[in-house]
């Protein structure tokens, strides 16, 4: 099998995996259910090991914060992150503004993030993490986490 018909095999299984998270983040109309639901659907996509959804708040931080993989005070910094239109760092190691702490826990290497904006207005950031040596996220993952999220806002 040739790569293009590869790639093409991998975007059509990572199509029909997006409509059926979709889907499944639909099914409730609880919030902090629907917004873990997000996360978890955005880390299967990607295969990351851990994301982090943080939901803005006026002073620039996060109102509520609902994270998957890793621990409240870890997933809290992913808030010191500049996601502007969105934000991909193969390793935070070297990004200038790397704070996510070690603290026991593997060093978070690989990052993507996303906005999340309801009716053009701020809602939050989508943030999907690795600790993997190597480990980075594609120009598909990108797009697919970005399809999800304006699919689900």
């Amino acid at each position: 099998m040739n790569d293009q018909v590869r790639e093409l095999q991998a975007a059509q299984d990572q199509i029909e995996q997006l409509v059926r998270a979709i889907v499944e983040i639909g099914s409730d109309l609880d919030l902090h259910g629907t917004l873990h639901r997000i996360v978890k659907a955005a880390i299967e996509l990607t295969g990351a090991r851990v994301g982090a959804l943080g939901v803005s708040a006026a002073d620039g931080g996060f109102s509520s914060l609902i994270h998957d993989g890793i621990d409240a005070s870890v997933a809290q910094q992913f808030g010191e992150l500049t996601v502007g239109d969105g934000l991909r760092i193969d390793d935070l190691g070297d990004h200038a503004s790397a704070v996510i702490a070690e603290g026991g826990v593997p060093r978070i290497r690989a990052v993507l993030a996303v906005p999340i904006k309801v009716r053009a207005a701020d809602f939050g950031n989508l943030y999907l993490a690795d600790d993997r040596a190597g480990r980075v996220f594609s120009d598909a993952q990108d797009r697919a986490v970005r399809a999800q999220v304006l699919a689900t806002a």
